[in-house]
Parts: structure tokens; sequence; C-alpha cells
């Protein structure tokens, strides 16, 4: 059964930390994320009343399959830059698909 996963950001106020983070997913999201062993959706957004604050929203075969692509994302350049830009730390919340 799937798994659901959002990952949420919030970058500091005067960051380029949402900029960054909006142009890094449009490099990644279609040649590499989208088709990544085991990604079945993943869509980035942004919150209309806080543009420093972002949400991936993804849906992955299983934890497994999410925990490697996650280990090859955290692992790349762009994803070091990011870091010092938020304004704490990530949050990784999962969700076990229901069926309904």
């Amino acid at each position: 059964m799937s798994i659901g996963i959002i990952v949420e950001f919030w970058f500091k106020p005067g960051s380029e930390g949402a900029a960054l983070l909006t142009s890094t997913m449009q490099e990644r999201l279609s040649s590499v994320t989208r088709t990544y062993d085991g990604c079945e959706h993943v869509h980035l957004y942004t919150d209309p009343d806080n543009a420093n604050h972002l949400i991936l929203l993804q849906r992955w075969e299983s934890r497994e399959k999410y925990d490697k692509y996650r280990d090859w994302a955290m692992a790349q350049s762009g994803t070091e830059q990011l870091l010092p830009l938020l304004e704490r730390d990530m949050s990784t919340r999962y969700f076990d698909d229901t069926g309904v």
C-alpha cells in the first residue's frame, strides 16, 4: 500500500530560501523525482499567506523507496544550500494509505 508524505519548509523571512527551493524543484521534479523508482506523485505548494512556507506533498510505493530517494536528495548540493536558510528544521510526516 502506498505511503503519503508531507515535507514542510519554513524559510527565514527575507531569505532566498523559497525561491531557491522552487527553482531546485523545477529542475528536479520532472527529470529526477517523478521518475525515481517508487514515486507515484509529488507536488510543491506555497502557502498563500506566507511565501516563506512551502510543502511537498508526495505519494510513494513504500517508505523504503521514499527513504532511498530522500537520502539521494539530501546529498545533493542544492539541498546543502537550502538548509542554512531554514527558519526551523524541515518537518516530515508519513501517512499510510487507507485505501479509501
